[in-house]
């Protein structure tokens, strides 16, 4: 099972970067999505498959949104929805109706965030929220007590403002030991992810669950290649360069040929 993990979504004439897919490109992406006949699951279904023993679809994704984005909502809200596909947002509890200030990235720094009416309003479309921690720090460097107060109180706030139990948490920047992950354990959550990359097995601790990065720079090909194999490693750009290039034009001509899955600008 692959966890999809994106950040930002790039308006029309916003430069892409790791951090920011263009709004087009992630609407072809839903469209691949559609056309190899992939199943969305919410990151709850899959949790609870687990939970309760049954392996989930064969071909089948969870789609995970970090941070937390005003871009989420009027960019990546409208795509989603016209697929019919569910995602988590994970939310920066303490910076909700702000903007980024806990990074120097520039695509990010500064940028503007969810408020809590844009998140009740996106639950009501089928959107789920988790946990990111208060202030996105990162919880290792952190005293036991401190990294407590970090997860717990945003687990708290976010069921407050929604009204419903939150039970999914990621660590901020994929960091997180043995301390961390008991404290989220203690706390209720069902799961936690990181930002460890490869697919998810029935093995896999559901209190670190790998992610897949998708990147806003990837092209078709490269997205394709993390989808089947879970990889966000280098061998994905060896594996672009070393296939043909007809190849990869035939794939896309299969996936983008018929009108209705073209993606809109």
């Amino acid at each position: 099972m692959v966890i999809l993990m994106y950040h930002a979504f790039g308006r029309p004439g916003e430069r892409s970067s790791r951090f920011v897919l263009p709004a087009r490109r992630f609407s072809r992406q839903m469209a691949v999505l559609k056309c190899l006949g992939y199943t969305i699951l919410s990151l709850e279904d899959y949790v609870r498959s687990r939970r309760d023993g049954r392996r989930p679809p064969t071909r089948s994704v969870v789609i995970t949104i970090d941070d937390g984005y005003e871009d989420s909502q009027s960019v990546a809200g409208p795509i989603l929805e016209r697929y019919g596909y569910s995602a988590t947002i994970f939310l920066v509890v303490d910076r909700v109706g702000g903007v980024t200030d806990w990074t120097d990235e520039r695509t990010l720094s500064g940028r503007e965030l969810l408020s809590w009416t844009d998140v009740r309003e996106m639950q009501r479309h089928g959107i789920h929220f988790g946990a990111h921690a208060l202030t996105h720090p990162r919880l290792t460097s952190l005293s036991r007590e401190t990294a407590r107060g970090q997860i717990v109180g945003s687990q708290m706030e976010l069921a407050r403002q929604t009204g419903r139990p939150v039970r999914f948490f990621a660590y901020p920047y994929g960091d997180s030991d043995e301390s961390t992950r008991s404290i989220v354990a203690e706390a209720g959550f069902w799961a936690s992810c990181g930002t460890q990359s490869g697919k998810n097995s029935a093995t896999t601790p559901l209190q670190n669950l790998r992610r897949t990065e998708i990147c806003g720079t990837d092209n078709i090909a490269q997205f394709l290649l993390k989808l089947w194999s879970g990889s966000s490693g280098r061998f994905l750009r060896r594996a672009r360069l070393s296939t043909p290039r007809r190849r990869w034009r035939q794939w896309r001509q299969r996936l983008f040929g018929a009108g209705e899955l073209r993606p809109s600008a």
